[in-house]
């Protein structure tokens, strides 16, 4: 028998039943969630997190992946984040500094 709180009312006006393999994990999340200083700092953290992503999706072009397949679509991502962290260099060090430290 499905619990209670799993029911919700579906589009089309029957019930429904959410049901995730995750569901001890999302639960626990949404308990941390109430509390107020976990909640600032999982915020805090989207906030962290979303910026890479978003300049990697727009500023670089990397909308969607090109390749097919698990071990292509890695590969894809870690060229892209490699180039994000490039890109985070060259705004952090000047280039000269760079090719010293790399020459010698």
């Amino acid at each position: 028998m499905p619990k209670k709180e799993l029911l919700h009312q579906g589009q089309w006006g029957g019930r429904m039943l959410r049901v995730s393999v995750r569901h001890k994990e999302l639960k626990a999340y949404f308990e941390q969630l109430e509390n107020p200083e976990r909640k600032t700092l999982i915020r805090k953290r989207k906030e962290l997190v979303e910026h890479p992503f978003g300049t990697i999706k727009r500023t670089l072009g990397f909308g969607h992946f090109l390749q097919r397949g698990l071990e292509a679509v890695g590969a894809e991502f870690q060229f892209s984040c490699f180039i994000y962290n490039l890109k985070r260099v060259l705004n952090i060090v000047p280039l000269s500094t760079l090719m010293e430290a790399l020459s010698g």
